[in-house]
């Protein structure tokens, strides 16, 4: 039994080094700013990260008042980069990680536009009139 018990526990040593000896990743440092579209002014938020195609590894980072964000993101992977900010249409963008790497995050400010609709005639007791 107690060699049995030595066996395994030494099988498992060797799977477990061979296992983090083989899943080493290289990291790349990503980093730009997140700008406003219609006049590069820096934009906070936040930006979710997720790598494709399993979505095995994702994230989200802050993004500071000055725009500036910086990640650590697995080397040779591709990776959707997406933002959601209330007042502004959604972004996303896929990229591919080869080593480091710095890109600008481009948002377009979601503008409702107000018109005033002038001489707008709606017609009233529609069936009196068919008679």
């Amino acid at each position: 039994m107690r060699k049995i018990f030595l066996v395994s526990l030494f099988s498992l040593a060797l799977v477990t080094a061979a296992h983090s000896q083989g899943s080493q990743d290289t990291l790349a440092v990503v980093y730009g700013k997140m700008l406003k579209a219609q006049d590069s002014t820096p934009v906070s938020g936040t930006i979710l990260y997720e790598k494709l195609p399993y979505y095995d590894d994702m994230g989200m980072s802050s993004v500071e008042s000055d725009g500036a964000f910086e990640l650590q993101l697995v080397q040779g992977e591709t990776y959707n980069f997406s933002v959601t900010k209330q007042g502004y249409k959604k972004y996303q963008k896929e990229v591919k990680i080869d080593g480091s790497l710095n890109f600008d995050i481009y948002v377009v400010e979601d503008i409702v536009e107000l018109r005033k609709l002038e001489n707008l005639n709606f017609v009233t007791n529609y069936f009196c009139l068919i008679r």
